[in-house]
C-alpha cells in the first residue's frame, strides 16, 4: 500500500517475461483478468496486477516464459513514496530507454551527488546548468606533460601517486568557448529549467567543472590530468569532491609510417593509470568515452581502456529505430535500424555504428556498458562557437534553438552513464543513511544488470548528416555496417566487443546495489602495488588459453545492505551473439558453482573454462548468467561477459578482416580529422618457443584484391615491428601506392 496508490488486499503484482511477442503477452494477461500496468520493452516484460487466484492461470499461458513477483519495493525502499517530478514525457529520449524516468518517480534524482565534468567547460549562464555549478576551474594553462608518469597528489593524509607536478588550475566562473562540455553537462545533470522535456539523467545532481580543452576541442594530457585530480580530490583537501567524473574525451590508436610505430591502448597509458589510481584512492566512479572509431575491433581509446573506469559505448534511442525523421525528437535521421526494433520478438536495441569496439590492447573487455549517445538533445552554450555552428548547419529540429543542440558520439553516451552512476549512488545513500557504495560496486551494479543483444545502427556526424539531411544519401551507405546479414555478414549483433555487458538499466542497477546482489573479480595488485588489470571487474577477460587446458576465476558475490535475507545464486554459461570476426565459445566449456550471500556480506563462486584440444585460434566470447533468489519470490538476474584468445598453434590461419576503407598510414593520414586507423585489427596471441632464432610472419588476401599488413606487438601493446614501417608504400598519402597483397607477393616481417 505504501508503493502502489489504490492498492487492495489480495492483489498480486507480477512481472511477466514474454515468450516472444510482448504485446501478445500483455493481451493474454488482460484476457485472463489481469490489469496491465506497464510494458518494459528493454527486457520484454509485462508488469501487471491480478487477484492471487488468477496467477496460476496466467502462468500457464504459452505467451509467458516466466513470472516473477514485481520487485518495485526494491526500488521504492530507497524512498517510500512516489514523487511528482517536473519533467515532460521521456518516451522519445534515451533517458526513458535506461529507466531514468522510473528512478525519478521513485525519488532518486541525484540530489546527494556531485558530477565532475572534465571537458571544454560549462556555461554558467545557461539556466539548466549555472545554478548547479558548485566549483569550476580552468586547467588549460597547464604546461604539456612531456614525461611519462603521474601527477603528484598533495592532499594531506593521502599517499603520493608519484611523478612530476606539472601545473595548477585556476578558479574562475564557469564558461565554455566550445560548447561540448555544456552539452555533456546537460545530458548528465541538466535541470530542465529552460525546457521541462529535456532533463539530464540525474537532474538534481550538482556539477563541478574542470575546463581541460580549448575552444577548438584540443585537450592536452597535462591539463586533463590536473582536471581529473582537482575533480576527484575531496573538498576538505581543496578539490571539488566529485562522486562521479565524466570524461567525454580520449585518444585512439594510430600510426605514421617512418615517424613512429603503431600502439595499442592499454592500462599502461598515463591518463589511464591516473584514472585507475584516483578511482581507488578517492572512491570515484570515472565514466569515460570508449571512442568514436567503430565499428573496427580494438578501437577503444585511452583513458577509456582503464580497468577501473566505466568505459561507455553509444546506443541508439529505441524510438529512433523505426520512427520517421519527422517523428523523432531531434529531426536528424529516423528509421535508424527498423529490423532491430523487432529483433527477438521486439522491442530491440542498437549500438551506434561509430561506437568504438573492444577489446583493449591488453585484452580486457571494453566498453563495459552502453548508454544513449545518438542524436542527443541537450544544453547548448551561448559562447560555444563550434557546437553552435554544427547545430545551425545540421537542419535538425533544434537548429534555431539557442538553448539546446543535437550531437552524437560516445561523448554523449558517457554523461548518460555518469548520470546513471549518480542515480545508483543517490539511491544507495537514501537507503543507507548517506553511506556511499564502493566505486567498483556501482560499476558492477550497472554492468551486472545491463541488457545485451544489440544490433548496429548507422548514425551520422556533421558532414555525413548534411549529406543525408540535404543530399538524400542514406546513413547506411555513408557508414557501412560491420554486422548486417543482409550485406553478407554472419551476424547482425555487435556482441561483447561492441556492447560489453549491454545497455544500462538504472532501476535494476539501483536494486542490485541496495537490495540485491553484485558480482566482480577480487582485489589483486601488480608487483608495484597498482591494481592489476583484472581486479574488481564485472567481467572475465583472459589473455590466451591453450587448447586442452583450463583456467579458473573466483568472483566476489556481494549482498546489498538492504537485502531482506540470504540470497541463493545459480549460474550457467551462455553463447553470445557475436560480431563479424569474433567467435562464440561453447557453453559446455564452462563449469560454474553455486553461491549464497547475506545482507551486506560477501561470498564467492568459482568459474572454470576448459578449451578442448583442436580449438581454432581466434578471439572468443561468452556470458555467465546468474539467477539470484532473494527470497519472498523476488528473483534478480545478473550477467558477466567473458572473453579469451586461443593462440596460434598451427603454421597458418585464415580469418575475416573487416574494413570499410583502406588505411592511410602516412603522416597525412595520422593528422586527418579522424586521426585513427580505419581498418580492423584481427589479433592472435603467439608464444615464441625457447631457442627460436627468428620468426617470420606473412599475410596476404586470398582473393588477391586487398592490401594487408601485419603488426607485431609486445605484451604492453607497443609495436615490435610491422610490414608498414619497412614498406615505403605506406608513407604515400591516401593509399596511392598501395597494391594488393597476394599469395605470390605477401607482406612479411621477421623478428628476433
Amino acid at each position: 500500500s505504501k508503493a502502489v496508490a489504490g492498492h487492495t488486499n489480495g492483489t498480486v503484482y507480477v512481472l511477466g517475461h514474454a515468450n516472444g511477442d510482448l504485446l501478445a503477452a500483455a493481451r493474454a494477461a488482460q484476457t485472463a483478468g489481469a490489469q496491465v500496468r506497464a510494458t518494459f520493452g528493454l527486457i520484454n516484460t509485462v508488469a501487471f496486477s491480478a487477484p492471487a487466484s488468477k496467477i496460476s492461470q496466467i502462468a500457464a499461458r504459452p505467451e509467458f516464459a516466466k513470472l516473477d513477483l514485481d520487485d518495485v519495493d526494491q526500488l521504492l525502499s530507497i524512498d517510500t513514496k512516489t514523487v511528482a517530478v517536473p519533467y515532460g514525457d521521456q518516451t522519445k529520449r534515451g533517458t526513458h530507454d535506461i529507466g531514468a524516468d522510473q528512478a525519478w518517480a521513485g525519488g532518486v534524482t541525484g540530489s546527494t551527488v556531485t558530477i565532475g565534468i572534465a571537458d571544454s567547460g560549462i556555461d554558467s549562464s545557461h539556466g539548466d546548468l549555472g545554478p548547479k555549478i558548485t566549483n569550476f576551474r580552468d586547467c588549460t594553462q597547464v604546461a604539456p606533460n612531456i614525461f611519462p608518469g603521474l601527477l603528484s597528489d598533495t592532499a594531506p593524509g593521502v599517499p603520493s601517486l608519484a611523478g612530476e607536478n606539472i601545473g595548477n588550475c585556476r578558479d574562475t566562473n564557469g564558461y565554455d568557448d566550445n560548447g561540448h562540455g555544456s552539452h555533456v553537462s546537460g545530458i548528465a545533470a541538466g535541470s530542465a529549467a529552460q525546457n521541462p522535456a529535456l532533463p539530464g539523467v540525474a537532474p538534481a545532481a550538482k556539477l563541478a567543472g574542470a575546463k581541460v580543452c580549448l575552444a577548438a576541442g584540443s585537450c592536452l594530457n597535462s591539463g586533463v590530468m590536473e582536471g581529473m585530480i582537482y575533480l576527484a580530490t575531496p573538498a576538505k583537501f581543496g578539490g571539488a569532491g566529485a562522486d562521479v567524473i565524466n570524461m567525454s574525451l580520449g585518444g585512439g590508436r594510430f600510426v605514421a609510417a617512418w615517424i613512429f610505430g603503431a600502439s595499442q591502448e592499454t592500462n599502461s597509458d598515463t591518463e589511464t593509470m591516473l584514472a585507475n589510481a584516483l578511482a581507488e584512492t578517492y572512491n570515484v566512479v570515472f565514466a569515460i568515452a570508449a571512442g568514436n572509431s567503430g565499428p573496427t575491433l580494438q578501437s577503444v581509446g585511452s583513458p577509456g581502456v582503464g580497468s577501473q573506469v566505466l568505459s561507455v559505448g553509444a546506443s541508439v534511442t529505441d524510438f529512433d529505430l523505426d520512427a520517421t525523421t519527422a517523428q523523432t525528437l531531434h529531426g536528424v535521421n529516423g528509421m535508424v535500424r527498423p529490423e532491430a526494433a523487432v529483433a527477438n520478438g521486439g522491442p530491440g536495441r542498437a549500438l551506434a555504428s561509430f561506437s568504438s569496439r573492444g577489446p583493449t590492447g591488453d585484452r580486457i573487455i571494453k566498453p563495459d556498458i552502453t548508454a544513449p549517445g545518438a542524436y542527443y538533445v541537450a544544453a547548448e552554450s551561448s559562447t560555444g562557437a563550434e557546437v553552435r555552428a554544427v547545430d545551425a548547419l545540421s537542419g535538425n529540429h533544434y537548429a534555431a534553438d539557442t538553448k539546446y543542440a543535437v550531437l552524437s558520439g560516445t561523448s554523449m553516451a558517457t554523461p548518460a552513464a555518469a548520470g546513471a552512476a549518480a542515480l545508483v549512488i543517490d539511491g544507495y545513500r537514501k537507503a543507507n543513511s548517506g553511506a556511499t557504495p564502493a566505486y567498483f560496486v556501482t560499476k558492477a551494479a550497472l554492468a551486472n544488470t545491463a541488457v545485451p543483444d544489440a544490433f548496429e545502427g548507422p548514425v551520422t556526424g556533421l558532414i555525413s548528416g548534411i549529406k543525408s539531411h540535404y543530399g538524400g544519401m542514406k546513413p547506411a551507405d555513408l557508414f557501412p555496417l560491420r554486422n548486417d546479414t543482409a550485406a553478407g555478414a554472419t551476424s547482425n549483433y555487435v556482441g561483447v566487443t561492441g556492447e560489453g555487458a549491454g545497455r544500462i538499466n538504472i532501476p535494476a542497477a539501483i536494486a542490485a546495489a541496495t537490495s540485491g546482489v553484485t558480482m566482480y573479480t577480487p582485489l589483486s595488485r601488480n608487483a608495484d602495488g597498482s591494481l592489476a588489470k583484472n581486479a574488481r571487474q564485472p567481467s572475465w577477460a583472459m589473455d590466451s588459453i591453450v587448447p586442452g587446458s583450463s583456467k579458473s576465476q573466483y568472483f566476489v558475490v556481494q549482498g546489498g545492505p538492504n537485502m531482506t535475507g540470504v540470497a541463493s545464486l545459480t549460474f550457467a554459461a551462455g553463447a553470445t551473439k557475436e560480431a563479424e570476426g569474433v567467435l562464440s565459445a561453447d557453453p559446455r566449456w564452462f563449469k560454474i558453482g553455486k553461491a549464497t550471500t547475506t545482507p551486506g556480506g560477501k561470498s564467492g563462486v568459482v568459474a572454470t573454462l576448459t578449451v578442448p584440444a583442436g580449438t581454432a585460434p581466434g578471439m572468443y566470447t561468452a556470458a555467465i548468467a546468474g539467477t539470484a533468489d532473494l527470497g519472498n519470490g523476488v528473483v534478480q538476474h545478473l550477467r558477466l561477459p567473458v572473453s579469451f584468445f586461443v593462440p596460434l598453434s598451427a603454421p597458418s590461419i585464415e580469418g575475416p578482416v573487416w574494413a570499410s576503407a583502406e588505411t592511410d598510414y602516412s603522416i597525412v593520414g595520422a593528422e586527418n580529422p579522424v586521426g585513427d586507423i580505419t581498418t580492423d585489427w584481427v589479433m592472435f596471441p603467439m608464444t615464441i618457443p625457447a631457442g627460436a632464432t627468428n620468426v617470420t610472419l606473412s599475410i596476404y588476401d586470398k582473393a588477391d584484391a586487398a592490401h594487408m599488413d601485419v603488426f607485431v606487438f609486445d605484451a604492453n601493446g607497443e609495436e615490435i615491428d610491422s610490414t608498414v614501417s619497412s614498406n615505403i608504400d605506406a608513407d604515400v598519402p591516401a593509399d596511392a601506392a598501395y597494391a594488393p597483397t597476394t599469395a605470390s607477393s605477401p607482406n612479411e616481417v621477421t623478428i628476433l
